[in-house]
């Protein structure tokens, strides 16, 4: 790829070369290409179609120059520090090109095995290939291989160009081979043969000219990849922030990242993180330019505009972050829903005066609820926050906060959003499931306390997940039986409250009159412990031993617990909604 040709005809290159050039750094990326895309199991079937020789896609890349770059640059993952200067740019098919580097450089968590079979036609002779992930890393640095796989398998590591995976295939093969019976001569042939086919294998690449613009490259990598890889709309948000500003869009996402954990699952790779992180600024961006807060809006901001205000942006970030933390919210999780956050994000950015910010941080918790509880963002969300926002940023700038006037001019705060009523309460889903109102009745309850009702304790922002369980007050074992409607309540919000791990399997199975009179034995303000869940205890001591009460008993009793609880919630869901 370093000759004169800068012809856009595809030019032939071996993986061999590919790698050692993205290993010397050689083949670097531009800085706002995304980060790791694919799972490992699209790597996987990657490396397996390469293996049996099939088409893998052209490449493109942009030759670089000495000098100055045309655009910053960064390593491919888990490449080292270059060794050599940066000769091109990869800007199309850098996830086919990390998860093969990743791969013979043994950098998955569950590295790949090349699984083979001989295969004769005639007189020739192939293999058949498989590749297969091993079930984990040993610590002895062995492989815990699926057991499935035959005893004809090599790790994918020793694909490798370089001189130490030869001296390691040679020990390696001796050792499986003797420790499993086989013969070492056709094991042998067998990875060699694989080997040089793989590393002797040839892509095409097309191969644009140093001379090509910022904006022509760009232009072309959004192209290629909507046509093949189908880049998102922050994908090329990146790409036009680059190309406007020259700053990084992936770089400003990185260092809010721990702020804004609330916007990603813990289990997400970077970059999905990122994109939730920067499809979430950009739509904030959007409510600030009076555009609809929506992906394909993205393209109409100034990212200019973005930039200077970026600063704001990462301000307003915090104050959300400390807010939710005041109302017990800390994690994805637990989050009712992501919609509010927009509106609130983008008001915060207007950095309201300290004599008034009291009072606009009161305001916008009433929306917060509101948007938590009721139906205003069951549908047509994205229309409806932009109204939310540019009503209560024009009441919120005025001189005098009236709210009458927010009843009035914010359609949230008035007959645009309902809120629910008992009927509504009784059918919230569990909290630990995807449930809009059931997530907002547990967070009601983190805000009154709820307390461990064995411990005492309360979880905070630091307790782990893992220490807290949600509890079916009247357990499924305990109603087991009982028929509809009163079937699904076992399984809704009102049926639930957070205690920790242990207490939840000290209680287990047991009638609540039952856990609750074990409970009297060794704390007498069992019923103040569980006020703090919003939970009415007098239904609850009505409950009997399974073996005392009958079923109708005990669908009487949840029946009034239920009622007795669900008008006790929508009490709190009024007090933390109204203005």
């Amino acid at each position: 790829m370093n000759g004169d040709d800068t012809s856009a005809f595809p030019k032939p290159i071996t993986i061999a070369s590919i790698l050692d050039r993205v290993h010397k750094g050689q083949i670097m990326l531009p800085r706002f290409q995304r980060k790791i895309a694919w799972d490992e199991g699209t790597s996987a079937m990657l490396m397996e179609s390469l293996l049996k020789g099939d088409p893998v896609g052209l490449f493109l890349t942009l030759e670089v120059g000495t000098g100055e770059k045309v655009f910053r640059t960064r390593e491919i993952s888990d490449a080292p520090k270059p060794t050599c200067e940066c000769k091109e740019l990869l800007l199309d098919g850098q996830q086919r090109v990390m998860s093969l580097y990743r791969a013979v450089k043994g950098k998955f968590a569950k590295p790949f095995i090349v699984e083979f079979k001989q295969v004769r036609q005639g007189k020739n002779s192939g293999y058949e290939i498989n590749v297969h992930q091993a079930k984990k890393l040993k610590k002895d640095g062995g492989l815990d291989i699926p057991e499935e796989v035959t005893d004809y398998f090599f790790p994918a590591k020793l694909l490798s160009w370089d001189l130490d995976a030869e001296a390691e295939a040679t020990e390696w093969i001796k050792g499986h081979t003797e420790k499993h019976g086989l013969e070492t001569g056709p094991f042998r042939e067998a990875y060699w043969h694989i080997k040089t086919r793989f590393l002797h294998f040839q892509v095409p690449v097309i191969r644009l000219p140093k001379t090509t613009t910022r904006e022509h490259a760009i232009n072309i990598f959004i192209q290629m990849n909507q046509s093949v890889a189908k880049l998102s709309a922050f994908d090329i948000a990146v790409a036009q922030m680059e190309e406007e500003v020259g700053e990084s869009l992936h770089e400003r996402v990185d260092k809010i990242a721990e702020e804004t954990r609330l916007l990603y699952n813990p289990s997400d790779n970077d970059a999905k993180k990122d994109a939730k992180i920067g499809s979430f600024a950009l739509r904030v961006f959007c409510l600030r330019k009076k555009l609809q807060p929506t992906d394909g809006k993205f393209t109409n901001l100034d990212f200019r505009e973005v930039d200077e205000d970026w600063t704001d942006f990462e301000y307003a970030v915090k104050r959300m972050k400390k807010m939710l933390s005041q109302e017990k919210i800390w994690d994805r999780k637990r989050l009712p829903s992501l919609v509010p956050l927009h509106v609130i994000v983008a008001l915060f950015m207007e950095r309201p005066s300290p004599d008034k910010e009291g009072q606009y941080l009161d305001i916008l918790k009433k929306y917060l609820w509101r948007a938590f509880l009721s139906d205003r963002y069951s549908y047509a969300a994205n229309k409806k926050m932009k109204e939310d926002y540019d009503s209560l940023s024009t009441e919120l700038n005025k001189s005098d906060l009236d709210k009458r006037t927010l009843k009035l001019n914010v359609p949230i705060f008035g007959n645009s959003a309902k809120l629910p009523e008992i009927e509504d309460i009784k059918k919230a889903g569990w909290p630990g499931g995807a449930d809009r109102v059931g997530k907002g009745i547990f967070i009601l309850t983190l805000g009154r306390g709820a307390k461990d009702i064995a411990t005492g304790f309360s979880p905070g922002p630091e307790t782990p997940a893992k220490d807290y369980q949600y509890h079916h007050i009247y357990p499924k074992a305990y109603m087991k039986g009982t028929g509809s409607p009163l079937k699904e309540n076992v399984n809704s919000a009102l049926n639930c409250m957070f205690l920790e791990g242990s207490t939840n399997i000290l209680l287990g199975d047991k009638s609540p009159y039952e856990y609750l009179n074990e409970r009297m034995n060794f704390a007498d303000d069992i019923a103040d412990k569980l006020k703090t869940h919003i939970v009415p205890i007098d239904e609850l001591l009505e409950s009997k031993p399974r073996k005392d009460g009958t079923q109708k008993e005990r669908e009487s009793n949840f029946q009034d617990f239920i009622e007795e609880r669900a008008k006790e919630i929508r009490s709190e869901i009024h007090k933390v909604c109204k203005l």
